[in-house]
């Protein structure tokens, strides 16, 4: 009994440490219990290494059971990783601990050996400005290329690397790369050349376009791990280039190599922002054949891409072909032309994103118009009557011509009563080339969508402006051409050749009106006011040529109304069946009719004299510039005889004259003593620019 109180009095000592011991307590435990507490002491006494091991042990252990814990109870899990993530990071603190051990051994190696990496820094820089990589050879070349032939991507990565390298060096900016150094232009060439021949192969070879879904991305590939550093060199280098590069051959190849390469583009957002503002730019100011290259790349991206995206490239292209529209000249007339088409391309490919645009720009064209009507002052005149604002009208036209859809329609009345406004505005003569291009516009959207629009009284209107009635005052101006003003000057109304232009716009814009409905079942009724209006004019009219200009133009009206009266005179149908009637007015659509074909003789017959006028004036411009005045080489001998025959008359009177003068007059007049004019026989040897000083005079006469 007394031995088992002494074992347990020894294991409840025992279990209790030294320092908590009494004296009789620490008597009491004899030497079973000494050996047990030396053992205690040897283990606090443990190397430092065992106890980082322990702890290493200790941690993957917790860690095991943290793992097993998510897997038996997830939701206890969960619990602690809200509520204590430091017992969750057990493992990753204690080998933090060790980490921090180590680095500050290394920080105090580091201040040991500060005053050694002071005294070399300047070395260092030194050496690194020194060391610039590999200079590329032309055997290194050759050896790329055998590769790049075997579709290699680490000679791919290389030469994607070595023009990263070749470009920075050339736009003088700082690259990461510095593996290669391009010394010569034919290092620099032949390394864009092997790029630009056996980059596409080798990312065909490896990601290859898919052919069901062409809208996949190539990021999907399971090889886009491996090519994916070398394309986004590629694509970037190239990107820089296009801004760099000033010739427009080498433009074009970079452009077409863009485009073929916009699959990948598409797996780099960023990069495709800036991509599209380097397109954009290039697609407004250069020639014309970078113009379409660079369009159809922005086209292809925008299929590729979402709705989203194709609505920030809309955008950024209205707003630019805004900002280039601000004047027009029969230079710059085509170039808009250019943009104009490649936008109505753009909105013809999503008509829900292109009915967004066109009502937020509609709309800000009517506020535009508004603001001017109520205001009434200069600058707000000034907002509508610009270029900028009738191109946007034309933009709009055409969108809405081409493009028909439903889901348009209802843009199409809001445009017409916008222009239609704008005509109103102010309706003096000296704007009468911006209503002629803003009836010609309204003409074009009624043709595509067969859409009734009262044009007929705005060009009737010219006609009974005094500005045309009134006698012309005399002038050397050339004949004025509307096609690229918006207003005339002061000192051009009532002269010959505003009234010229201006009936010949007239003449035009009635002819291309009424060929558009001639095949309508009511054209009869149609033409009833514009041939009375038009009678009227010739009782009024006192120029010969506008009269008779006129005057077909009624005969022409009157025939093609009286045939479809005949026609429809034997119809079985009544107005209220649609279909029928549509499918009459096709029929008389395809067979034509007499004021479709003469509109289409008096379109070729302008087209002819436009040219002839052009070439004039050209020749005239040349011939001021040389300073001659002998005349045309092309002018035949017939022609030439008849002025000369003129001539020798004249001069012959002139000499008849002078002689019967009394000599002392012509003394004096003179300060000179009297000389013999040429004779007849002479004058024939004189030089050419004689005869034509004498032939203009005479022709005058």
């Amino acid at each position: 009994m007394a031995e088992r109180k002494r074992k347990k009095r020894s294991k409840t000592y025992a279990s209790k440490s030294i320092k908590d011991m009494d004296i009789d307590e620490f008597m009491s435990t004899g030497l079973a219990d000494s050996e047990e507490i030396d053992d205690e002491t040897d283990e606090e006494k443990l190397s430092e290494k065992t106890r980082k091991r322990r702890s290493t042990d200790t941690g993957s252990s917790h860690k095991d059971d943290l793992a097993q814990l998510e897997e038996t109870d997830p939701e206890f899990f969960r619990f602690l990783k809200d509520n204590d993530q430091k017992l969750l990071e057990f493992s990753d603190e204690s080998e933090g601990e060790e980490s921090d051990g180590e680095g500050e051994e290394r920080e105090g190696q580091r201040d040991e050996g500060k005053g050694k990496d002071a005294e070399g820094e300047e070395e260092s820089d030194e050496h690194e400005e020194e060391f610039s990589g590999k200079s590329v050879t032309a055997d290194m070349l050759k050896q790329w290329e055998k590769q790049l032939k075997k579709f290699s991507v680490p000679a791919f990565h290389q030469v994607t690397r070595a023009l990263a390298c070749a470009v920075s060096e050339m736009g003088g900016v700082q690259c990461d790369i510095n593996d290669y150094t391009v010394q010569g232009e034919t290092e620099f060439n032949r390394i864009v050349e092997l790029c630009l021949t056996y980059g596409m192969s080798v990312l065909n070879h490896h990601v290859p376009e898919a052919k069901r879904n062409r809208k996949s991305l190539a990021s999907t590939h399971h090889n886009w791990s491996k090519v994916r550093s070398p394309v986004r060199l590629l694509l970037t280098n190239l990107m820089t280039l296009t801004r760099q590069l000033t010739d427009k051959t080498v433009l074009v190849v970079l452009l077409k190599q863009i485009e073929q390469l916009t699959r990948f583009y598409v797996c780099f957002p960023r990069m495709l922002k800036s991509l599209v503002k380097v397109l954009v730019l290039l697609w407004c100011e250069s020639s014309d054949h970078i113009r379409i290259v660079a369009f159809v790349s922005l086209r292809k991206l925008a299929i590729l891409q979402s709705t989203k995206f194709l609505n920030s490239v809309m955008k950024r292209m209205y707003l630019s072909f805004v900002a280039n529209s601000k004047f027009t000249s029969p230079k710059s007339r085509p170039l808009i032309v250019l943009m104009e088409n490649c936008l109505v391309e753009m909105y013809n490919l999503d008509h829900h994103t292109t009915y967004q645009h066109g009502f937020v720009y509609i709309r800000q064209l009517a506020v535009h118009l508004r603001t001017a009507m109520v205001q009434q002052k200069k600058d707000t005149y000034q907002a509508v009557y610009n270029w900028q604002y009738v191109h946007c009208i034309e933009l709009w036209c055409r969108v809405l011509a081409d493009c028909v859809s439903e889901t348009l329609k209802p843009l199409i009345y809001p445009l017409v009563q916008t222009t239609l406004g704008v005509i109103r505005l102010i309706p003096t003569p000296r704007y009468y080339p911006l209503r002629f291009h803003c009836v010609h516009f309204l003409n074009m959207l009624a043709d595509k969508t067969n859409a009734l629009i009262p044009i007929a009284p705005l060009i009737l209107e010219v006609l009974d402006s005094p500005a045309l009635m009134k006698k012309p005052r005399p002038s050397t101006s050339k004949p004025v051409s509307f096609s690229h003003i918006l207003r005339v000057s002061k000192s051009q109304l009532q002269t010959k050749a505003f009234q010229g232009s201006t009936f010949d716009n007239v003449v035009c814009l009635l002819m291309e009106y009424f060929s558009l409905h001639s095949h309508s079942i009511a054209f009869p009724e149609l033409i009833l006011p514009a041939t009375i209006r038009l009678r009227k004019f010739l009782k009024k009219c006192k120029v010969a040529q506008y009269s008779r200009q006129i005057k077909q133009l009624v005969d022409k009206l009157e025939e093609t109304g009286s045939s479809v009266t005949a026609a429809r005179a034997s119809v079985s149908f009544s107005p209220r069946d649609t279909v029928e009637v549509t499918a009459w007015e096709n029929e008389r659509r395809q067979k034509g009719n007499s004021l479709v074909k003469y509109f289409s003789s008096w379109q070729q017959m302008q087209k002819l004299k436009t040219a002839h006028t052009t070439t004039t004036n050209e020749s005239e411009e040349e011939e001021e510039e040389e300073g001659t005045g002998s005349f045309d080489e092309e002018e035949s001998d017939s022609e030439a005889k008849p002025k000369k025959k003129k001539l020798e008359k004249n001069v012959e009177k002139q000499t008849v004259d002078r002689r019967k003068r009394p000599a002392d007059i012509r003394k004096k007049r003179t300060g000179q003593k009297h000389t013999k004019l040429p004779s007849k026989d002479s004058l024939d040897n004189k030089h050419a620019d004689v005869v034509e000083e004498f032939s203009l005079w005479s022709d005058e006469d």
